[in-house]
């Protein structure tokens, strides 16, 4: 059985999308924007550099390795004024 994280979208005039992403792509894309970033750091702008740093990538592949140990857990969900909501759930 492959784990997913599900993310449901339900736009105001009552159409609903369901995206599922599954743990290994999640894995898999943040492996490739490591890669992306340590190659391709020279090309990059100042600002964009600065916004990298901040952001620890081993940590992130941690958090969502130890986020698969809750299954159902809810991440966010979100409502508008407008009727517009967003679930993320692991």
């Amino acid at each position: 059985m492959v784990r997913k994280m599900r993310i449901h979208i339900k736009q105001n005039n009552g159409k609903k999308i369901d995206i599922f992403i599954p743990n290994f792509l999640l894995n898999t894309a943040i492996n490739i924007f490591n890669a992306t970033v340590f190659f391709g750091r020279p090309l990059l702008d100042k600002e964009f550099k600065e916004a990298l740093d901040c952001i620890d990538l081993r940590a992130l592949k941690r958090c969502f390795k130890e986020l698969r140990k809750y299954k159902g857990l809810q991440l966010a969900s979100i409502k508008s004024q407008n009727g517009e909501e967003v679930e993320i759930i692991v």
